[in-house]
């Protein structure tokens, strides 16, 4: 889906539970106008089977899969064009749909779910499905009388009196949550079979329960599938929950029950990113440090040995890089794919780590076929300058240059490089049709979009369900214009 800057709502693709919105279940292979959206829409989110939207005046409406509520409307019917979220006419600023269920937070910082419910996951005190907004217990609508209308983003700046329990952000998975609270402190709710609710027991909660320890000074949290960790406000990670691969970062493999610190990360992080297996940090000196999954050399510490055991248990400086990372607020100047990791320097070049295999970190020598890794950063082939953000898809990588022009390379079985082949390639190749007038760029499992200056989406590469939408279920192995945003 797309939210125009008119304010108009426009999807494509799958349509088998009606999550396109337009009165049908009919898949589209080109946008279609969602009933009653043609504007006034602030926001837009997606889940498994449903859609949702924010109107400028504070209006939640839903539309799609309704098997368990997750539509907010009362009803457990599926809804092919939009309804009202009941209560919810005024006053939402975010929305976060998931696989069964959503959440919303009012201006007032107050939380609010709906759908399924098995592991307490909406917060509400029960493992009761509901057809409607319930409010997450310490966060809800009757916990705090606000005066003032509390900033949504995360912040360690102490609240007003009486808004300590205002929920400033919150982060959702399949089977538990977490919330940032004003005073900058962490509450948790769900399974909590590995710790991951930070409590201290390894007890389901039907409720938020405050992380141990984290009462203040915590300005984001990010929730992984079986753990969780914090950045505070002085650059320092901490985590908890599950360390089969020593995600958590303390030394050990051990369950931690409360938040433990990151081995040598008490300060100077600013940007932390939680995954499934590795985890890499940025430093306010353009360092990198790495932690976790090691099987590929993703880490990039160069100690890849016969015997040892390959994942890291603790953060390790990438190899050379300690500093020239570009620190820029708004810039992906860090990602990681399926088991390689990228970063822009600041002098504009690019620098890769990690499974080479289909030639994804550029530097000429990846192998078609059979496992080859690079486990300490790489330049990218012909990018020692001029780049200034980075996009990492599942085995192929792509960068956007000053210029805005864009260069791809490693896997092309899908033509999601945009050469206009399906040949794999070692090192950079430039997009057909791309060499400026690009301001963003996105690369999925098999296919790259791009976004011009003027604000016109073109996309390449796979497109069996129409996810390229340009009218066709057919591969492109150049950019095509996404139908109805024109160039």
């Amino acid at each position: 889906c797309a939210l125009t800057s008119g304010g108009g709502v426009l999807c494509w693709g799958w349509n088998g539970y009606g999550g396109l919105g337009d009165g049908t279940q009919t898949n589209r292979l080109t946008p279609v106008s969602v009933v009653g959206l043609s504007s006034g829409v602030a926001k837009i989110t997606a889940g498994a089977g449903q859609t949702c939207a924010v109107t400028s005046a504070g209006a939640l409406k839903c539309w799609g899969f309704n098997d368990s509520g997750q539509l907010g409307d009362g009803t457990e019917t599926t809804r092919l064009v939009p309804v009202g979220v009941s209560g919810l006419s005024s006053g939402v600023v975010a929305v976060s749909a998931g696989t069964r269920g959503s959440c919303a937070l009012n201006g007032s910082g107050a939380a609010l779910c709906w759908g399924f419910n098995d592991s307490g996951q909406l917060g509400d005190g029960t493992q009761t499905k509901r057809l409607t907004p319930a409010d997450v217990v310490g966060f809800g609508r009757t916990n705090v009388t606000p005066t003032v209308t509390p900033t949504v983003q995360p912040t360690a700046t102490p609240a007003p009196a009486g808004f300590n329990d205002r929920a400033q952000a919150v982060a959702a998975r399949l089977n538990h949550g977490c919330a940032v609270t004003g005073a900058g402190g962490v509450k948790c709710w769900g399974y909590n079979g590995n710790g991951q609710l930070g409590d201290g027991t390894t007890t389901t909660r039907l409720t938020p329960v405050s992380v141990v320890g984290l009462n203040s000074g915590v300005v984001a949290v990010g929730v992984g599938d079986s753990h969780s960790c914090a950045l505070t406000s002085g650059g320092g990670v901490l985590c908890w929950g599950w360390n089969g691969y020593g995600g958590l970062g303390d030394g050990t493999v051990s369950v931690r029950l409360t938040p433990v610190g990151v081995t040598g990360l008490s300060s100077g992080v600013v940007l932390l990113a939680v995954g499934a297996n590795h985890t890499c940090a940025l430093t306010s000196a353009g360092g990198v440090k790495c932690w976790g999954e090691n099987m590929t050399g993703q880490v990039g510490d160069g100690r890849l040995t016969n015997n040892e055991i390959y994942n890291r248990r603790e953060p390790v400086d990438v190899s050379g890089l300690s500093s020239g990372v570009l620190v820029q607020a708004g810039a992906v100047t860090l990602a990681a794919g399926n088991g390689h990791t990228c970063a822009v320097m600041v002098a504009g070049g690019v620098k890769c780590w990690g499974d080479d295999t289909v030639g994804q970190l550029g530097d000429g020598r990846g192998q078609i076929v059979g496992n080859i890794w690079q486990t300490t950063p790489v330049s990218v082939v012909g990018l020692s300058s001029g780049v200034v953000e980075v996009g990492v898809g599942a085995n192929h990588t792509c960068a956007l240059t000053s210029g805005g022009g864009v260069l791809c390379w490693g896997w092309n079985g899908y033509g999601g490089l945009g050469d206009g082949t399906q040949t794999n390639r070692l090192t950079p190749v430039s997009v057909v049709g791309l060499s400026s007038g690009v301001a963003k760029i996105t690369a999925g499992a098999g296919q790259t979009c791009a976004v011009t200056s003027a604000g016109a989406p073109k996309c390449w590469g796979f497109n069996d369900s129409g996810q390229l939408g340009d009218g066709t279920q057919t591969k492109r192995l150049t950019p095509a214009d996404v139908v109805g945003f024109g160039r």
